[in-house]
């Protein structure tokens, strides 16, 4: 009875053994998913800082293309997260959203700089106008058509009433001189 029991101790300190062993493994791959995830989102961080500079800059095709990168980096930290328990993705969930308020944030951006640009022409056109140069005001006018015409509905699209009243407001401006 004696050595059954000894070995069934045995037993028993051999399984407890692996179950240690396979929780400690369990915790040391949830420890590096967290510093996956952690460096994921460090990188994605980065890269809305970046969004944010070259946005500022008025360079918006570069600023979409980081924007994008980085949101697909805080795909794959939420894709990592979802590995473990250990990791509330409600935090990279934000983060998401941000990416995408940001990036629509840009749209405006880059169409209130459009808005402003053919405003300037418009003006310039009706300057024409005013110096005598009817026919050049006419050909530049009549050539912006097409580009306010394609601005309102891009402002439409993104749902941006004021630009897009903006834009009507520059149009009608533009039709008066013509």
């Amino acid at each position: 009875d004696k050595v059954s029991e000894y070995d069934q101790n045995i037993v028993v300190r051999g399984e407890r053994s692996d179950r240690s062993s396979h929780s400690n493994n369990k915790q040391s791959g949830d420890s590096e998913l967290m510093d996956t995830v952690n460096e994921l989102i460090r990188a994605g961080n980065n890269l809305q800082d970046s969004t944010n500079n070259y946005a500022e800059e008025g360079a918006f095709e570069q600023a979409l293309k980081t924007n994008d990168e980085a949101q697909r980096v805080y795909e794959d930290a939420l894709e990592t997260a979802t590995e473990t328990d250990l990791i509330d993705s409600e935090e990279i969930e934000q983060k998401l959203t941000a990416v995408q308020d940001q990036r629509e944030e840009i749209h405006r951006r880059r169409l209130q700089a459009r808005v402003d640009s053919l405003r300037s022409d418009v003006s310039r056109a009706v300057e024409l106008a005013d110096g005598g140069e009817f026919e050049a005001a006419k050909d530049r006018l009549l050539d912006l058509e097409s580009a306010l015409t394609s601005v309102r509905e891009t402002a439409t699209e993104h749902g941006l009433n004021g630009l897009r009243d903006e834009i009507q407001t520059i149009d009608e401006r533009r039709e008066k001189y013509i």
